[in-house]
C-alpha cells in the first residue's frame, strides 16, 4: 500500500483502464501504480469521460511541465517544416519521418527512429494537416498558377525567344551517402553536402556551367563547373547570388544580348535588379513554383539519377580493388573534388529533350498527369526496386530550401534556445 497519496496524469490512468480492460485486477493495479485501489475504481468508474478527454488530445501531463527527451527534435521538425511550408512543397509523413531522424543525429547524437504516432502526436500539437497529392491547393494554388501563365509568363514568350529564357535553381545532395541499408545513414560524416546552383535556358541550348558552394575551400582540380565558392553554411546567400548573376550580365554586355531569368522568390534570391543591364528577372509567385519551376519537374531529378549512379559505381570499384574494405570504409575516400566532378558529368548527361520537355511541362496551358520518368527499369541499379532506389535518388529532397537555413542552422537555433532558458 502506498505510503501517501499521489495524482496519476491522465496519460496514467488511461493505462490504469487498458489494464483493467485486460482483465487485471484493481488491487494488482493499485500495487503497480502504487496508488490506493479507491483511486482506481474512480477511474475505472469515470474511464469514458477519461478516455473522451485523451481523444480531445488535452495535455497528458497535468503536473508542471517537463522537457520531454524528445521536445528537441520536436521544436526542429517544426522549423523545418514551416521553411518547407514557405518554398510550397508537400511534406508527407514519411519525410516527416525521416527528417525527425536527421533532426536527432544532429541536435541529440542519438540514432532516434520515430514511430507512426510520435508523427502523429506532433502533428496533432502544432495542429498540421498533410494533404495529399490532389488537396495540395493550400501549399500550390493551382488558379494562382494558371493565372501566372495566361498573364505573366504569355507576355514572356511574347518578347524572347526559347534560346532567351533561362532559369535557375538550388540542389543540395549528400555527396557521400549511401542507401539506407548501409550503416553509414547515422553517421553524420556521410550527411555532409554541397549546394549547387543550376541554371539552362530553355531550349536547352545553353546549360550554364554549375556554381557550386561548399563548407571548406577544396584545393584539388575541380573541372566543368563555374566556381566553387565556400562559406559557413553551404548554401547560396545573396551575395554569391548577385556575385553570379553580374558575371553573366557582363558576358551578355559584351555580345549586346538581353534574356529572362525564371527565378524563386526567396531571401537569398532578393537581388539589386538595377545594377544589371542584360537581364529581366521574374520572380514566380511564392506557393506555385512547384507548378511552373521548370528545374523541378525532372531535371534535378534527373541530375541526381546520373549523380547516385555514378557514386555508387565509384564505391563498387573501389571495393572491388580491396576486397576486405566496406562501404562504409571506401566512401570516406570520395572527396569533395570527386563529387563535383561527378556532379559536373552528370549535368552534361541531362539531355536537351529532357530541359525542353520539362520547360514545356512546367508552361505549358495544359496539366500534365503523367509523372516525369526520371530513370527506365534498367537503369536501375543492381540490388534496387523502383521505390527504393527512387527514395535514394529523394533522400536529399528536402535539404536545400532555396537559401534558408538547412538542417544543421536549425539545430543551432533550437540549441540556442534551450541555452536560453537555461539562464
Amino acid at each position: 500500500m502506498p505510503r501517501k497519496r499521489h495524482e496519476l496524469s491522465l496519460n496514467e490512468k488511461i493505462q490504469v483502464i487498458e489494464a483493467t480492460n485486460e482483465g487485471a485486477t484493481q488491487r494488482a493495479v493499485a500495487q503497480k501504480f502504487e496508488v490506493f485501489q479507491t483511486q482506481v475504481s474512480r477511474i475505472v468508474h469515470s474511464k469514458d469521460k477519461l478516455l473522451t478527454e485523451f481523444q480531445s488530445r488535452v495535455k497528458l501531463c497535468r503536473k508542471r511541465a517537463r522537457r520531454q527527451t524528445h521536445e528537441d527534435i520536436g521544436d526542429a521538425l517544426l522549423e523545418w517544416f514551416s521553411l518547407a511550408k514557405s518554398k510550397g512543397l508537400v511534406v508527407n509523413g514519411t519525410m516527416l519521418r525521416q527528417k525527425a531522424k536527421d533532426l536527432a543525429i544532429l541536435i541529440l547524437g542519438v540514432d532516434f527512429v520515430p514511430s507512426l504516432s510520435w508523427v502523429v502526436r506532433w502533428r496533432e500539437r502544432h495542429a498540421i494537416k498533410l494533404l495529399g497529392h490532389c488537396e495540395s491547393q493550400s501549399y500550390c494554388d493551382f488558379k494562382t498558377a494558371q493565372d501566372w501563365k495566361t498573364s505573366i509568363w504569355a507576355n514572356i514568350k511574347t518578347r524572347y525567344s526559347a534560346s532567351d529564357i533561362y532559369s535557375c535553381d538550388e540542389t543540395g545532395p549528400y555527396f557521400r551517402k549511401l542507401p539506407e541499408k548501409e550503416t553509414l545513414v547515422v553517421d553524420q560524416k556521410f550527411t555532409e553536402h554541397l549546394n549547387i546552383l543550376i541554371a539552362t535556358n530553355m531550349d536547352g541550348s545553353d546549360k550554364l556551367k554549375l556554381l557550386v558552394i561548399g563548407k571548406h575551400k577544396e584545393t584539388h582540380r575541380i573541372t566543368g563547373i563555374k566556381k566553387l565558392s565556400s562559406n559557413s553554411n553551404a548554401w547560396v546567400n545573396s551575395v554569391l547570388f548577385q556575385d553570379w548573376f553580374k558575371g553573366i550580365d557582363d558576358r551578355l554586355q559584351k555580345q549586346n544580348k538581353k534574356i529572362c531569368f525564371l527565378l524563386d522568390n526567396f531571401l537569398a534570391y532578393k537581388i539589386d535588379d538595377k545594377e544589371f543591364k542584360c537581364i529581366e528577372f521574374v520572380f514566380f509567385p511564392s506557393n506555385i513554383s512547384p507548378f511552373v519551376h521548370p528545374l523541378h519537374q525532372g531535371i534535378i531529378q534527373k541530375l541526381k539519377h546520373r549523380y547516385r549512379g555514378r557514386m555508387l559505381q565509384k564505391v563498387s570499384t573501389l571495393i572491388e580493388a580491396n576486397e576486405r574494405a566496406t562501404a562504409a570504409e571506401v566512401v570516406r575516400s570520395v572527396s569533395i573534388a570527386d563529387a563535383v566532378n561527378f556532379i559536373s558529368a552528370s549535368w552534361n548527361d541531362v539531355s536537351v529533350e529532357t530541359i525542353q520537355s520539362c520547360f514545356f511541362r512546367a508552361l505549358s496551358s495544359t496539366v500534365c498527369d503523367q509523372p516525369f520518368v526520371v530513370f527506365l527499369p534498367e537503369e536501375i541499379p543492381h540490388g534496387f526496386t523502383e521505390k527504393t532506389y527512387e527514395e535514394y535518388i529523394k533522400v536529399d529532397e528536402m535539404l536545400v530550401i532555396g537559401g534558408i537555413p538547412i538542417d544543421t542552422d536549425i539545430s543551432k537555433i533550437v540549441k540556442s534556445s534551450d541555452d536560453e532558458e537555461n539562464v
